[in-house]
């Protein structure tokens, strides 16, 4: 295939969930736009939809090297982790600063260790390599798989897509594009003044699956949105 983005989505088949998308009448104690649709990402594993990049990025590198070592901000140490383990590769991660309790459980879960240090540093020790980042090529691929996706799943009058953390904007957009639409894309921060961890616990209420507080930015500023043909990217 040519095209970049319908070729990792051909690699990824059978590596991801199927994430539904559902209306927001599924959330009835948030304001969301009537015609509101939400993609539920926070059903891949690690609950983030940067399992994407991390599992392609693994599909176009495996039988190079003998194990990898996670590292970057929590949500990108559980994704890289669940990658890892999906194929069945020997993993730590390294950080500098404690891991929150949530991730630290899920790494022990998995079998996994968490040490302190130098990616670069453990990597060699270990003959292992330092998973890439959020800007390599072949994540960035993976993660406009999601686009691709809203592509086909969307209402042709959606006005907009909202995804957090911002950093999907721009492959999510790319995505959409390959699929033929150009929906405007905003990607979204979180606020340090809202309580994402009672946002997150009344998801879990409503759903019944489980979203971390990270990634909640994008249904919070859907629910202050006045776009009717809304489409937010639920994802952690």
């Amino acid at each position: 295939m040519t095209d970049p983005v319908r070729a990792a989505a051909a690699r990824l088949r059978g590596h991801l969930v199927a994430t539904p998308v559902v209306g927001g009448a599924v959330l009835p104690g948030f304001a969301l736009p009537a015609g509101a649709r939400l993609k539920l990402e926070c059903l891949q594993p690690g609950g983030t939809a940067m399992f994407r990049g991390y599992a392609h990025a693994l599909l176009r590198s495996l039988g190079r090297f003998k194990g990898v070592v996670l590292h970057g901000d929590p949500r990108q140490i559980r994704a890289q982790a669940c990658a890892a383990v999906a194929h069945r590769l020997p993993a730590v991660a390294v950080a500098d600063a404690p891991l929150p309790e949530s991730l630290a459980q899920l790494l022990h879960e998995l079998g996994l260790e968490a040490v302190p240090g130098d990616p670069v540093e453990h990597a060699a020790n270990r003959g292992f390599v330092v998973m890439p980042g959020c800007s390599d090529s072949d994540v960035l691929d993976g993660l406009a798989t999601l686009g691709l996706e809203l592509a086909d799943e969307l209402p042709l009058d959606t006005s907009r897509v909202l995804v957090a953390p911002s950093v999907l904007a721009a492959p999510v957009r790319r995505g959409l594009a390959a699929g033929g639409r150009d929906t405007p894309v905003a990607g979204v921060d979180r606020d340090p003044g809202v309580d994402f961890a009672a946002l997150a616990g009344a998801v879990l209420d409503q759903l019944r699956v489980a979203s971390d507080p990270e990634g909640l930015a994008a249904l919070w500023a859907g629910c202050h949105s006045t776009d009717e043909g809304l489409a937010v990217v639920l994802s952690c």
